[in-house]
């Protein structure tokens, strides 16, 4: 049974083309290495019940399902079918006291507006027993990289990333803000998540380096 909240500030995407998810177009390498690491985050924990909030093309929750997780979805786009519908900004007033051991909340805080945001961790700390895994998308260049490719030199295991704290973000469509542009630092999300968890780890996805992952025990469990 779906549950269903109304908001008539929301600036959710909310119409999502039946091709999005298509296979080949939609999970490039990149995503699904953060799907890996996405699970074995979750698994991690030894969870009985997980949430999955932002169904996308429904991998994550699949693969947690085969493992005998009791796995429900939430997401504002009811095309999807998840199992609860609504504004993740009021995500316990659509749950309605229900709690999870494990909330997985990936690439979705950044298409809503950042003042939205610590409001928005508040709610995920209530509904979370244990921990929520979060990632948020990162804007770095890495200087190894650029060297590498304007010398022509061999790669080397080690990479150096600089945030774009020139970089003046502007809504594109889809992302109201990034990590690591201006305003918009790690230390200020750290901060911010500090307040409401406390985060066990923090590292960029290997072979992904642009989804930031904080895995935290909230607060309130």
């Amino acid at each position: 049974m779906n549950a269903v909240i109304t908001d008539a500030e929301t600036q959710l995407p909310q119409d999502t083309q039946p091709d999005h998810y298509d296979f080949e177009k939609y999970v490039t390498r990149s995503r699904w290495a953060s799907y890996w690491h996405q699970v074995r985050d979750t698994l991690n924990a030894r969870p009985e019940s997980v949430l999955v909030i932002g169904t996308g093309d429904g991998i994550v929750p699949a693969v947690l399902r085969s493992h005998g997780i009791d796995v429900c979805t939430f997401d504002c786009d009811s095309k999807l079918s998840p199992d609860f519908v609504g504004d993740v900004r009021h995500i316990n007033a659509v749950l309605m006291g229900r709690r999870f051991d494990v909330v997985v909340c990936c690439q979705v805080l950044e298409h809503i507006v950042f003042d939205d945001f610590e409001n928005t961790i508040q709610e995920l700390a209530k509904c979370a027993k244990t921990r929520i895994v979060l990632s948020l998308p990162y804007r770095t260049t890495s200087i190894c990289t650029f060297f590498v490719s304007f010398l022509k030199i061999r790669p080397p295991k080690l990479s150096f990333r600089v945030p774009h704290f020139w970089h003046k973000w502007k809504f594109n469509g889809q992302h109201h803000w990034e990590v690591g542009t201006k305003g918009f630092s790690k230390r200020q999300i750290a901060n911010i998540l500090l307040r409401h968890a406390t985060p066990t780890a923090t590292y960029l996805a290997k072979d992904n380096e642009y989804h930031l992952f904080f895995i935290l025990k909230p607060h309130c469990s």
